[in-house]
């Protein structure tokens, strides 16, 4: 089963801002209450945010967790992640310290990925993004340490550090 904490983006569509689950993968919904799924929010899957207090919630799949402990998927749970298509941001910190987070296809419509977003998720290898994407935040790949192969073909601002300390 799969716990997913949401609210409405600015964009109209539904930004996600934390999930629940005791898999090591999820695969986040491409709509939510008949809207695009469009933004990865800040801290997402980052172990270092607490639980959302004001968010709206939707449970898919069969009911396991029942309980008030539900584990977060967050942190080195996260092996692996599939994005909606229509995801166009990766907020700050989203997957911040996902050391086991190994592969991840960037959607096809991505545009942004934030300061931080995978700082310390030292478990990528290679890495290849869309040609929408258009800017990639400060330190967003900082400390992937065996990360030795990216390919940006549509690239047009890059900020300080992104790959700093990367192979």
């Amino acid at each position: 089963m799969l716990k997913i904490q949401y609210r409405d983006a600015k964009d109209g569509g539904i930004e996600v801002l934390r999930c629940f689950s005791k898999e090591d993968q999820v695969e986040i919904p491409s709509e939510i209450e008949g809207k695009r799924v469009t933004k990865i929010g800040d801290y997402a899957f980052s172990a270092h945010k607490r639980k959302e207090d004001e968010a709206k919630e939707i449970m898919i799949g069969e009911d396991f967790l029942g309980s008030e402990d539900e584990p977060m998927f967050c942190g080195e749970a996260v092996k692996e992640v599939y994005l909606p298509p229509d995801t166009v941001e990766i907020g700050k910190y989203a997957f911040y310290s996902c050391t086991k987070l190994k592969d991840l296809i960037f959607p096809d419509e991505l545009e942004t990925i934030g300061e931080h977003a995978f700082e310390s998720c030292n478990s990528f290898i290679s890495l290849q993004f869309p040609p929408s994407l258009k800017s990639i935040g400060a330190y967003a790949f900082n400390c992937c340490c065996v990360l030795s192969s990216i390919n940006l073909p549509g690239l047009t601002s890059i900020s300080e550090n992104t790959f700093a300390y990367c192979s």
